[in-house]
């Protein structure tokens, strides 16, 4: 199954109901970032990151050298949560976690960028806060399988929050375009 159409488990989620967005990019990449949940732009364009974080995730990627189509990007939900519901509820993580591990391993990365706290928890199993999994380098995910590097950085919509966080977002995106 691959996420152009909404996960068979789908009925088990709370926001079934809500719009869903599927990942996009290659079918099989070295790049892989996940962030929490598709928002409103999104769901109008129907591709994820498109929106004012996804503008400043093109603009960290074009700095460190990545072209954004050299990577598949994706959400730990695919459905948009009600209002500015922030994390999706753990049950919606929860029914598409499968779903999203399954992704990101059909796509045989050698990096994952997750984007947030939501995305860190999903991928690692580690609830520790997000300025924790930040430093481990690199994370360990005991869900992926496959031999990828997992690392953890703030969402871009979270930046506005402290002044130190924009310099290390770009830094931890630019660790995509390292050799």
């Amino acid at each position: 199954m691959d996420a152009t159409a909404p996960p068979t488990r789908c009925g088990d989620c709370p926001l079934r109901d809500r719009p869903f967005v599927a990942g996009d990019g290659p079918r099989r990449t070295n790049l892989v970032i996940v962030g929490e949940a598709p928002g409103q732009r999104e769901v109008v364009e129907g591709k994820p990151f498109v929106g004012k974080a996804g503008g400043r995730l093109n603009e960290a990627l074009a700095a460190a050298g990545v072209d954004r189509s050299a990577v598949y990007i994706t959400n730990t939900v695919l459905r948009h949560p009600a209002g500015n519901e922030s994390p999706p509820p753990r049950e919606a993580i929860s029914v598409c976690h499968e779903r999203l591990i399954s992704e990101i391993q059909r796509r045989m990365p050698r990096k994952v960028l997750a984007l947030g706290a939501t995305a860190g928890k999903a991928l690692t199993g580690d609830s520790r806060p997000i300025e924790q999994l930040r430093l481990l380098r690199p994370v360990p995910s005991p869900f992926l399988g496959v031999d990828a590097e997992v690392r953890v950085t703030y969402h871009p919509s979270a930046l506005p929050r402290n002044p130190a966080w924009p310099g290390r977002f770009d830094e931890d995106v630019g660790w995509l375009g390292e050799p």
